[in-house]
């Protein structure tokens, strides 16, 4: 089951958290003596696309077989006026592609936060993304998803009996986002590399889960964008990464 989540926030004297949708202010207006203080607003939509037979992009939908990729054919291809070379998906590619847009009143620190799930094999966890699960990023930050660690290990988080490793990825101009700016995509696609064979079915399964957690910040106030976003949220720590995907379950 796609678990599609987006969080807002905005920090102020308590900093408060609130699903997508909600609309949410840190102050009201104030006036006094003909001085006026607007106030901010933070608010953002995550979207997941996928294109369709004929290459328009659609909704993201779950539940789509995974089989080796057969070639390497690749293409120009225009997302929300954001250009990427993306593999076709006629050769088993899948498209997963996942942007944030800003349709509040200020500037926002962005970054969104994903559990690929591992699968257990003969009782040990294994993380797909080393063995033959490689995922397409976007780079046009220059950096792509990072693997976050906890020590000298990857940040790792159970639910409901699975586990899943946790990367996160700040968005392009230090993670910000302007009003009415649609963000370029964190993740494009993903695919089980063309050399897999029945040998690594237990470790990648038929089924696959990537879930996503968006989060967003004002800037006002902060150096950076990991300043703000670990201030309003916390550290992408397990037992962070936890509570924030727990919470949509």
């Amino acid at each position: 089951m796609r678990k599609k989540i987006i969080i807002l926030s905005i920090a102020a004297a308590l900093l408060c958290i609130s699903t997508v949708h909600a609309t949410l202010a840190y102050f009201q207006d104030s006036e006094f003596d003909k001085n006026v203080m607007t106030v901010g607003r933070v608010d953002i939509v995550q979207d997941e696309y996928q294109r369709d037979d004929d290459g328009d992009f659609v909704d993201f939908e779950d539940n789509k077989g995974m089989f080796p990729v057969t070639g390497t054919d690749n293409q120009k291809v225009t997302v929300n006026g954001f250009e990427y070379t993306m593999f076709n998906n006629n050769i088993n590619y899948l498209d997963k592609i996942v942007n944030v847009t800003n349709i509040g009143n200020v500037d926002a620190y962005v970054r969104t936060v994903f559990a690929f799930e591992m699968k257990n094999v003969d009782g040990e966890w294994v993380n797909p993304i080393d063995v033959d699960l490689f995922p397409v990023f976007s780079e046009l930050n220059g950096e792509g998803i990072l693997w976050v660690k906890d020590g000298t290990d990857d940040v790792v988080i159970e639910l409901d009996g699975v586990k899943y490793v946790i990367g996160v990825y700040y968005y392009a101009n230090g993670s910000l986002l302007v009003p009415e700016e649609e963000s370029h995509a964190s993740l494009l696609q993903f695919y089980l590399g063309s050399h897999v064979g029945n040998e690594w079915y237990e470790a990648v399964g038929n089924n696959y889960e990537i879930l996503t957690v968006s989060q967003a910040v004002q800037t006002s106030g902060f150096s950076n964008a990991p300043v703000a976003l670990n201030t309003a949220f916390g550290d992408v720590n397990s037992a962070n990464c936890a509570q924030w995907f727990a919470a949509q379950a």
